[in-house]
């Protein structure tokens, strides 16, 4: 689609955090094992995704960032934590900085031109 050779794309794709999975925990109340099916679900989406990426353009031309989280340790809908994430973001970017540099800001990128024009 872009008439570009895959050896010259670069995929960055950026995580939200995750978490180890903890499948062989034994658990006996109801709502544990629909969850971690859930979670093994969404799991298999982001490993489909990534995967996809990487046999497109190859393994070294997807560069991925997701840090690690304890379980538990951030939920969507709760405040608490929120300083302690954004410190692990600073940490994480710090981290990844030097590498992404190399790759995504080493030149200068080429003047935008859209696929196609539209008539408005």
């Amino acid at each position: 689609m872009l008439n570009a050779p895959p050896d010259q794309i670069d995929v960055l794709s950026l995580g939200c955090t995750e978490t180890p999975p903890d499948f062989l925990q034994t658990r006996k109340w109801v709502g544990y094992w629909p969850l971690k099916l859930l979670d093994a679900m969404f799991r298999g989406q982001s490993f489909s995704s990534l995967g996809t990426a990487q046999h497109l353009v190859g393994h070294s031309n997807v560069h991925r960032v997701n840090p690690t989280a304890a379980p538990g340790q951030y939920k969507l809908d709760r405040t608490k934590g929120i300083e302690d994430l954004r410190g692990l973001a600073y940490q994480t970017a710090r981290y990844a900085s030097p590498k992404l540099a190399t790759v995504f800001f080493s030149k200068p990128a080429e003047r935008f031109a859209p696929m196609y024009q539209t008539n408005s």
